[in-house]
């Protein structure tokens, strides 16, 4: 089960209730309320050169896969403040497309967690990725900017994943001027497309597409034109 968790199980003994002021009702169902303004957003001109422990995946399971699923569920009967198995069971419901379960589970993995600890980051950064996902961009950069407050520094995921938000959303200029920000910081990861992709390999096919897009505007803003 430890493969479960990415390493993060021996944080969630620690589990406090949050802070109500540090808890979003954002749900997966679209309560993003429109465009989101500029204020709060990271800087496209900071250098974000540290790394996040925090930002990981959960490990992906086959809602068909039932024993998997059953694991899970039991791990959770034993342990029901457990962040990474909520979040990976938010996950699990998405899949099945149960949107308002899914988000039930990502508010409280949040409450539960440990305000400002990495597993209450973790649960931000995925939930992040999933409204991403259900295409709420706003939603997802909202919840990515809690993320990276509860950092403190410069998290090098920071620029790629709003760069990719906002190219989801329509405002290419600002997605290019982030992905410039990502290249930026590290340019054998974001300005090659080698590194891109071995960056991205655990990525979903819509996520490569969309950030190939982007890489290709990035490309021709600086006046590369194709590769």
């Amino acid at each position: 089960m430890s493969r479960l968790t990415f390493g993060l199980f021996a944080d969630a003994r620690n589990h406090v209730l949050n802070s109500a002021g540090l808890l979003l009702s954002l749900i997966l169902s679209g309560a993003s309320g429109g465009l989101y303004g500029q204020d709060g957003l990271p800087s496209v001109e900071d250098n974000y050169v540290d790394t996040d422990n925090a930002a990981q995946f959960a490990q992906a399971i086959d809602p068909q896969d039932r024993r998997a699923v059953q694991q899970l569920e039991q791990l959770l009967r034993y342990d029901e403040r457990n962040v990474p198995a909520r979040v990976q069971n938010a996950h699990v419901l998405l899949n099945r497309g149960l949107r308002a379960r899914a988000a039930q589970e990502f508010d409280y993995a949040i409450r539960v967690a440990e305000a400002g600890s990495r597993l209450q980051r973790y649960a931000y950064w995925n939930y992040g990725w999933a409204l991403l996902r259900s295409a709420d961009t706003a939603g997802a950069i909202q919840q990515w900017q809690t993320a990276a407050q509860l950092h403190g520094g410069k998290p090098d995921w920071v620029p790629p994943l709003f760069a990719l938000a906002f190219w989801q959303s329509g405002d290419r200029e600002l997605a290019v001027s982030y992905y410039k920000a990502a290249v930026r910081a590290l340019p054998e990861r974001w300005g090659d497309r080698h590194g891109m992709q071995e960056a991205t390999k655990d990525w979903t096919a819509n996520d490569k597409f969309a950030l190939e897009s982007l890489y290709a505007a990035w490309r021709e803003s600086i006046g590369l034109g194709g590769d």
